[in-house]
């Protein structure tokens, strides 16, 4: 296995199966992704020609003071990939402003193609095909929007849910930046219904439940594609607005500052859970606003991270989560349902709240993760009994306040 601090620089993003910083892969050793830590490499990191580019900035990073070096991942740092701005080239048969449209610009999370007066002239489906150039330290690569699509996000209720704009974004060779995922883990797509049949079709297609029931796909809105919360793909989607630390608190802020998040990294799921920087409705609504607090809390909750920079957690690890504002998603198990396990934390912004048992039942070495184990319990001290059912009515009822509430799913015990 190649050496982490030779194969991972640090950069500031959240991109991978779980939150990641970007890691550079050396050009000649095949070690796979998976023998970098969950949140150093993860398992679908956007990957062009060998570099991680997880945290794309839309301008050029300001030249460093003399004799002051800019701290890891700040807008100086000579390896935050940036956009060349003037090095759009929009297809025009795409587009009718094509030749207009030099410069790249970003809108809750969508590409904005923009003349000299950095006015929007090429949108949506219209930047098909388009190519402009990311610097990655002293390398410039040309990156292509091979497609433009959307996904949904996740929301039982239709007056929250929204449409996200997706790319499939590739090297000028063709190759996709992201490897070939479902937007959801196995788990939540075992959860989305008895029966497989896509709208429109004859033919069962697709994953199956445990026992071969064949998997419903949800309805979904005219001008999505059919069944793609579950289906494979190697598309993105933007997280504009904040980056994230090591530790998930968010280190930059500002409408420049874009993720790119692959299918079943950390930064779509918490796109697709309705978490976004850039948002600014009321409650209740699709464009809704978060809080700071409510999206540390997720990044943490997702990536169990408990306390630190550690990340108890694996790609596609079983969950239960319930949220104070109520807010139910598809693919969440029932609350009766049987494989619903112990209680594991209570979330905010600092963390876990407390630990009760571990999300993390199969990884090795059990010894050493064990022991780190124990001392993030020291830390946060051991849950209060409690099962899906009631906790859910303490937040009904206002009786508890923490942002986040988790249980394990399809348990395997282990110790503690």
């Amino acid at each position: 296995m190649i050496d982490r601090k030779q194969a991972c620089a640090v950069h500031v993003g959240i991109a991978g199966a779980v939150l990641v910083a970007s890691c550079v892969f050396a050009l000649a050793t095949p070690t796979p992704v998976q023998d970098c830590d969950p949140w150093d490499c993860g398992t679908n990191t956007p990957n062009l020609y060998n570099a991680a580019i997880s945290v794309v900035t839309l301008e050029a990073p300001a030249p460093p003071i003399a004799g002051a070096p800019p701290a890891a991942g700040a807008p100086g740092m000579p390896s935050m990939p940036y956009v060349e701005q003037g090095s759009l080239v929009v297809d025009r048969r795409q587009c009718l402003n094509a030749t207009r449209a030099r410069y790249l610009g970003i809108d809750d999370g969508a590409l904005v193609g923009m003349d000299a007066r950095r006015q929007a002239v090429c949108t949506g489906a219209r930047l098909t095909n388009a190519r402009f150039k990311v610097r990655v330290g002293t390398r410039s690569f040309d990156v292509v929007v091979r497609t433009v699509g959307w996904v949904f996000t996740w929301e039982r209720d239709s007056a929250k849910r929204r449409p996200v704009r997706t790319y499939r974004f590739a090297s000028k060779e063709g190759q996709a930046i992201c490897r070939v995922r479902a937007w959801m883990e196995d788990w939540q797509i075992a959860n989305l219904g008895p029966s497989m049949q896509p709208p429109n079709s004859s033919a069962q297609r697709g994953p199956t439940a445990a026992g071969g029931v064949p998997i419903e796909w949800p309805d979904e809105p005219d001008g999505v594609p059919p069944i793609s919360w579950a289906t494979a793909t190697d598309e993105a989607v933007l997280y504009q607005g904040e980056t994230y630390a090591r530790d998930a608190t968010i280190a930059l802020r500002g409408a420049r500052w874009i993720n790119i998040g692959c299918a079943r990294s950390g930064v779509a799921k918490m796109q697709l859970m309705g978490f976004n920087p850039m948002a600014t409705g009321a409650a209740g609504t699709p464009n809704r606003m978060s809080t700071e607090d409510q999206r540390v809390a997720t990044a943490k909750m997702i990536t169990a991270r408990y306390k630190g920079t550690t990340s108890y957690t694996e790609q596609g690890m079983p969950l239960l989560w319930l949220q104070r504002n109520g807010i139910n998603y598809y693919g969440d198990p029932p609350l009766d349902d049987a494989a619903i396990g112990p209680i594991e934390s209570h979330w905010d912004a600092g963390g876990a709240q407390c630990l009760s048992h571990l999300r993390w039942a199969r990884q090795p070495p059990h010894t050493a993760f064990e022991e780190a184990t124990k001392r993030a319990q020291v830390a946060v001290g051991s849950c209060a009994a409690s099962n899906a059912s009631s906790m859910t009515a303490a937040y009904q009822n206002g009786n508890d306040k923490s942002i986040w509430t988790t249980f394990t799913y399809t348990h395997v015990a282990h110790p503690p």
